[in-house]
Order: structure tokens, then sequence, then C-alpha cells
């Protein structure tokens, strides 16, 4: 589990670690609800409920750049300026550019 999910889920959804495989946990009558980042693979079944939720891809850099700087906080910006670079085609290509300079603090 990363930092942020650490500090947050565990208490706001009583988060308790994995106790079964997969196969276990869809085999129980309880509901079980697994975080993941991973994309769909062998382990999902097609008759898995799931929810998925989508994210507004600059806020999901700025939390990427957070995890990645959560041991020196004063690597936020750095990691920050270097992710945009690493997504350049992606992550500034959105119809509002600008709005990754305004959260380095640059006007556009």
């Amino acid at each position: 589990m990363d930092g942020v999910a650490e500090r947050l889920v565990r208490e706001l959804v009583g988060y308790t670690d994995r106790v079964a495989s997969i196969e276990a946990m869809r085999a129980a009558p309880d509901v079980h609800f697994v975080k993941t980042h991973r994309q769909r693979d062998a382990d999902v079944d097609e008759s898995d409920p799931a929810i998925c939720l989508v994210r507004d891809g600059r806020d999901a850099v700025v939390s990427w750049a957070r995890l990645l700087s959560e041991a020196d906080p004063g690597r936020f910006e750095p990691q920050m300026r270097a992710l945009i670079d690493d997504l350049h085609a992606h992550f500034l290509s959105c119809p509002d550019n600008a709005a990754a300079l305004r959260l380095l603090g640059h006007s556009p």
C-alpha cells in the first residue's frame, strides 16, 4: 500500500491487509474491495464486479509527484517538473495545458 493510502484509507474505510488470494476472496460470501493501479490481467475474471475511478490527469500527476517525493518533501517540485517533462506529450496536450505551469507557480 502506498504512503498516502496507508495514512488515509486504514482509518477511513477500515482497511485490513489482504488475508486471502483473489480466488479465495472471490469464493467468499464477504464483499472485498481491492485498490489497485494494475491493468487488467489474468487475475481478473469477467464476472468480477468493479468500480473504476477516473481522475483528471493533472491531479494524478500531482499525486504521483507527492508519492515519489514522500521521503523528502523538498523534492516535490523537482519531481513534479521531471514528471511533466516525461509526460509532456500526454499531460501538456490537455485543453488547459497552462494548468501545469500554474501548478508550478508560473504564468502561462
